[in-house]
């Protein structure tokens, strides 16, 4: 082996160290085939015993021919046919609620055969794992379900969202899965069927090659939020040289530019501080 791939291997050796739960392109490794592990964080999330998970699906493509596309992170099935869409969303840009509607929506379309009635579609369940608290109330879980406005009677479409604060701290079982999430050294966790997996992957030779494929994948998202980093920041000079010198004429430039409100509000805070 020659320097350079001693150097690029101990280098992913390290990411691999590092990585968490929280980290979606690890979860979902962790994930695959694992059905104790996913029945182990739908059970804790929603408070059940009874929840007997019989299939898990990772990074499942939601083709529409017509409309956005939506990748899942974790699909799982249970017994009675009820869906447990998990999401790790680590940024709260991508937890936002018509999101999670979106989601909701996309894995009815994709699973309701063609021609079924829609009564036959499953009691759904999408699930966002965040790593900060988004939703702001300092809960550990939050469950939203619709209801009648006018009778506050529950709507009953058995189309369920919950956002889970991965900052929760607790002794109770949600905390001790948030932890879990949180922490990148397998000894140290608290579920077996999630720790076991995650120690095959970081201390075993067989786990650490076949981790290889992820390691790439991080490369590639490090190049991609790097080009992502660069065009925001051209973006914001473009902005501010804008702001220097707004007139009729080159709000054309605004237009074109596709700028927001937002941005230039956010332009002129920072140009004022």
């Amino acid at each position: 082996m020659d320097e350079e791939k001693k150097r690029r291997r101990l280098r992913d050796l390290e990411r691999i160290r590092r990585l968490r739960l929280l980290d979606d392109i690890f979860m979902k490794e962790v994930l695959r085939g694992n059905l104790a592990g996913a029945q182990d964080i739908v059970r804790t999330v929603l408070k059940r015993d009874d929840i007997e998970v019989i299939e898990v699906q990772t990074q499942d493509e939601l083709s529409n021919l017509i409309g956005h596309g939506v990748r899942l992170d974790i699909l799982a099935t249970d017994a009675k046919g009820k869906l447990y869409n998990i999401e790790i969303q680590r940024a709260d840009s991508g937890a936002e609620p018509k999101r999670a509607r979106y989601h909701l929506g996309a894995v009815d379309w994709h699973k309701l055969p063609p021609g079924a009635d829609y009564n036959e579609l499953a009691e759904t369940w999408i699930i966002f794992i965040t790593e900060s608290d988004v939703l702001g109330g300092g809960l550990p879980v939050y469950t939203v379900d619709r209801f009648i406005r006018e009778t506050g009677a529950a709507f009953n479409d058995e189309g369920h969202i919950v956002y889970v604060n991965g900052a929760y701290v607790g002794d109770d079982e949600i905390g001790k899965l948030m932890a879990d999430f949180r922490e990148t050294d397998p000894a140290k966790m608290n579920f077996p069927s999630l720790a076991d997996r995650a120690k095959y992957f970081k201390n075993t030779e067989g786990g650490v090659e076949s981790m290889s494929r992820i390691a790439q994948e991080l490369r590639e998202e490090g190049r991609k939020e790097g080009i992502a980093i660069g065009v925001k920041r051209t973006r914001e000079r473009m902005i501010k040289a804008l702001l220097e010198n707004i007139s009729a004429d080159n709000l054309l430039q605004f237009k074109s530019l596709d700028i927001t409100p937002e941005e230039i509000e956010a332009a002129k805070e920072r140009k004022n501080d």
